[in-house]
């Protein structure tokens, strides 16, 4: 959930009385009892200059982070019998007119197919995870997903409903910044809270958005 004023509260992922609430991919259900077990994103609103660009910016020291765990992807063919990335944490920041989310995981190798993504869900349709793919007791829809990729070095925007649907959008919104460190990938996404397209999750402080 997203604030209005001050640090973001607590919401379960994005924005305050600002704060956002993600649902991660695959989140391993239920966790280890030692593990960390986040349901929510904190946004914080910042009276400061948002980091859009620096995964390592002293911003990011003051806010609180929230970890995910990660499961195999074992629902479709080619399915992945182990995961390599066991966890995410996230962070978020705005300042009521940019919002930056900050994505960390552990990677012992720094390699040019090195990617994530953010998934929103854009509309009513509930569409959690895959691209927006239906599946039992979620009915699918659209969604807009924020990748970023090490090879390439720069976020790009893209649109799904389903499978083998995903599309570049012709109106590209996001950046992103990549740094490997230490076998930590630190990546930041940022873009305007409303950008205007149809395609694009239109985030609004004070209510929840879901996000993979």
């Amino acid at each position: 959930m997203i604030g209005k004023k001050g640090i973001g509260l607590a919401s379960a992922m994005i924005f305050g009385v600002m704060g956002l609430w993600a649902i991660p991919v695959f989140a391993s259900d239920p966790p280890p009892d030692d593990a960390p077990a986040s349901v929510s994103v904190r946004v914080y609103l910042t009276e400061g200059t948002v980091p859009v660009s620096d995964p390592n910016a002293a911003e990011w020291d003051s806010v609180a982070s929230s970890e995910f765990n990660l499961a195999p992807q074992v629902h479709w063919p080619d399915r992945i019998q182990d995961a390599t990335v066991k966890s995410v944490k996230v962070r978020g920041l705005h300042d009521e007119q940019t919002i930056a989310i900050l994505v960390e995981y552990q990677d012992p190798t720094q390699d040019p197919a090195d990617a994530a993504a953010l998934e929103f869900m854009v509309g009513d349709q509930m569409a959690h995870f895959a691209h927006g793919q239906e599946m039992l007791q979620v009915e699918g829809g659209p969604v807009n997903i924020w990748y970023w990729k090490n090879e390439e070095g720069k976020a790009t925007d893209m649109s799904a409903k389903g499978f083998k649907t995903l599309r570049l959008q012709e109106q590209q919104d996001v950046s992103a910044t990549g740094i490997w460190q230490d076998g930590v990938w630190k990546v930041v996404f940022s873009r305007p809270l409303q950008t205007g397209d149809e395609n694009d999750i239109q985030i609004d402080p004070g209510k929840w958005t879901s996000v993979a």
